[in-house]
């Protein structure tokens, strides 16, 4: 009788930790494609902006010197 509840014991412990294992696993893949689907709407928003111009010396804005005397 006690060897029947220490082996129905282990069964039950042993069923647990295979059941935490499979949630922590779980968990682990839903994070890393939550990650994966945040990476591609940042990189998605990028593709969509236009690229940054840079403007050459001549085109920026001059400061007007004619109020300095």
């Amino acid at each position: 009788m006690a060897d029947e509840r220490l082996e129905e014991f282990q069964r039950r412990a042993k069923l647990r930790e295979l059941e935490e294992e499979r949630r922590r696993r779980k968990a682990e893949a839903d994070d890393r494609l939550q990650q994966q689907a945040s990476q591609a709407q940042d990189e998605a928003r990028l593709a969509e902006a236009p690229p940054a111009e840079e403007k050459h010396y001549a085109q920026l804005p001059r400061h007007s010197y004619t109020g300095i005397r």
